[in-house]
């Protein structure tokens, strides 16, 4: 039995080998994940584990279908297909209510909890500064986004070109700050839309600032009559450059849609802004994992934790490029990479292909056309 100490690896506490003769394959059970260590052994089929399963964070099994013999289409070991089931699903950081410290000007609003400190800029209805241990951790305003970079097969791109969801921005119509004994709340009416076009969206978007360093985001937004299917809906933060690494817990290790996530396992990866990019002959969307539960970005130093709110999980995007910097480039070896790490919380993507299936229980999940948009994110900076 061994143990091993690791924050960010997936946790294996169970695995174990059955073969299967009828299947001439054998199944491995693994990937259970608990707290910062794992546990791995082997046991004979036939025996049983007395693992509680109920005192762990989160836990997963996945079954996976091996060839135990070379064939014409396949050496032995080759991996013919896997299955996860979710034993327990991670539950979300709940913020612990308090008072804070609040700083306020004509112009700004400062609130400091600990060694953490929020600038928050009235007049545009939005965070502009995130400090942590003395570290900033953004080098842009937090800001809403709708757009995505076009795919090969194009789809509604067209009709999102016509409505200038490329250039939407946020225009803030009021900004009232509110001090409470579970901490500071700033309340916001926006309105999010192309130049030259109606708004598309207009929501009334709640910040809470706690005791423990965390601020909640909440999103509650109505989009007009007259609007085709967004691209996306979340938001976007531009993180300095030395914070590189990244780890979440959702599908990977490679890109993953709503549309096409089935061939990515659920599990806690790890990787950097620079490796998490699928370089396209053509740059469109890439490198999104659907199903993130919690991620993180940071440096050496410092860092910024991300769950969802109100919802089971988000999409979770770190890279080097924006959607503005794929869609403009014409061929991969083109793209020049920022030195900012650019992070998307989206609370939804339309689907890659578009496409409708009507027999399809995910089909509403494939396609933003709800009249109603209510989502939310936690956002927690950390020391390392």
């Amino acid at each position: 039995m061994r143990w091993q100490r690791d924050r960010h690896e997936p946790q294996t506490l169970y695995h174990s080998r059955r073969y299967g003769d009828p299947l001439d394959s054998f199944r491995e059970w693994q990937d259970c994940f608990r707290g910062h260590y794992r546990r791995a052994f082997n046991t004979r089929a036939g025996e049983h584990d007395c693992t509680d399963f109920d005192s762990l964070p989160s836990c997963l099994l996945t079954l996976s279908f091996v060839s135990t013999k070379d064939t014409p289409w396949a050496e032995k070991g080759f991996e013919t297909g896997f299955e996860q089931f979710v034993l327990k699903d991670y539950t979300p950081y709940v913020p612990k209510d308090g008072r804070v410290e609040l700083g306020e000007n004509d112009r700004f609003a400062v609130i400091k909890a600990g060694n953490i400190a929020y600038t928050f800029d009235k007049p545009y209805g939005r965070i502009s500064s995130i400090i942590c241990g003395g570290k900033e951790l953004l080098n842009a305003p937090v800001e809403p986004q709708i757009w995505r970079a076009p795919c090969y097969n194009r789809g509604s791109s067209e009709m999102w070109r016509l409505k200038n969801f490329r250039y939407a921005a946020q225009k803030t119509y009021s900004c009232l700050v509110c001090e409470t004994d579970g901490g500071v709340c700033i309340k916001t009416k926006i309105a999010i839309g192309g130049p030259s076009c109606p708004p598309v969206i207009h929501a009334d978007v709640d910040y809470k600032f706690t005791l423990d360093g965390c601020v909640t985001l909440c999103f509650d937004g109505d989009v007009i009559e007259k609007c085709p299917i967004l691209p996306k809906v979340g938001y976007r933060l531009f993180m300095p450059a030395e914070n590189e690494n990244v780890s979440y817990f959702g599908f990977g290790p490679r890109e993953a849609y709503v549309d096409r996530y089935k061939s990515q396992r659920l599990g806690l990866w790890n990787t950097t802004a620079m490796d998490n990019f699928e370089h396209y002959i053509r740059p469109q969307e890439n490198g999104a994992h659907y199903g993130t539960r919690f991620a993180e970005v940071y440096s050496n130093a410092a860092g910024l934790r991300f769950e969802p709110l109100g919802m089971e999980h988000f999409s979770f995007n770190a890279q080097h490029f924006t959607a503005q910097m794929l869609e403009d480039t014409k061929h991969d070896f083109e793209l020049k990479p920022l030195e900012d790490t650019v992070v998307s919380l989206d609370w939804r993507m339309t689907g890659i292909s578009e496409a409708e299936y009507h027999n399809d229980p995910e089909r509403a999940l494939r396609r933003i056309d709800e009249k109603k948009l209510n989502f939310g994110f936690v956002i927690r900076p950390f020391e390392k």
